[in-house]
C-alpha cells in the first residue's frame, strides 16, 4: 500500500487478517501533512495489529528507510536514516472515559482510524536532535555566507 495522508486503517479487519500491513511512505505522504520538519522521504512501515479484550487494539509499528529534512548547519536538504519501533494503542469507547495517556479512545461509530500523524510522529521522534550532514558534506557556499555574516 502506498499512501499520502490521510492513512485510514480498519483495526478490526487488520487484527482478524493476522497479516502484517506493509505501507510505503514517500515524498507525497510527508508533503500532504501540514508540517514543515520532514520535507520528503522513503520509509517502509510494517504494522501488526492485535485485538485485545474490551475493544483495545495494539498496533506494533516498525519503520525503516530515509527522511529528508533541512541541515541545522547549512540549511540544505539532508537525508537521514530512519529505524524506529513503537507501540500504538487504540480503544473504542466514550471519549469522556478516563484512560491512560498511551491509549487513544476512538468513537464507537468509527470504522477506521487515521494513523498518518501517529506514523509521522514515530518517524520524526526517531530522527537525531542535531540534524546535520556528515563532516565535509555541508554546502560550502552556505557555510561561507554564514562566516561572512559572523565577521560583519
Amino acid at each position: 500500500m502506498t499512501s499520502g495522508a490521510p492513512l485510514h486503517i480498519d483495526l478490526h479487519a487488520a487484527a482478524q487478517a493476522a497479516e502484517p500491513l506493509e505501507i510505503s511512505l514517500d515524498d507525497a505522504f510527508f508533503q500532504a501533512l501540514d508540517q514543515q520538519e520532514i520535507t520528503g522521504g522513503n520509509v517502509r512501515v510494517t504494522l501488526r495489529v492485535k485485538e485485545n479484550a474490551g475493544d483495545l487494539f495494539t498496533v506494533l509499528v516498525a519503520a525503516q528507510g530515509t527522511a529528508d529534512t533541512l541541515c541545522d548547519r547549512c540549511l540544505e536538504t539532508v537525508t537521514l536514516d530512519i529505524a524506529a519501533t513503537d507501540t500504538l494503542r487504540y480503544r473504542y469507547g466514550d471519549d469522556r472515559e478516563e484512560t491512560s495517556d498511551d491509549v487513544v479512545v476512538l468513537p464507537c461509530s468509527a470504522k477506521k482510524v487515521d494513523i498518518a500523524w501517529d506514523l509521522y510522529s514515530i518517524i520524526e521522534v526517531s530522527m537525531p536532535l542535531q540534524r546535520v550532514h556528515r563532516e565535509g558534506e555541508c554546502s560550502t557556499d552556505m557555510l561561507r555566507r554564514f562566516r561572512v555574516q559572523e565577521q560583519d
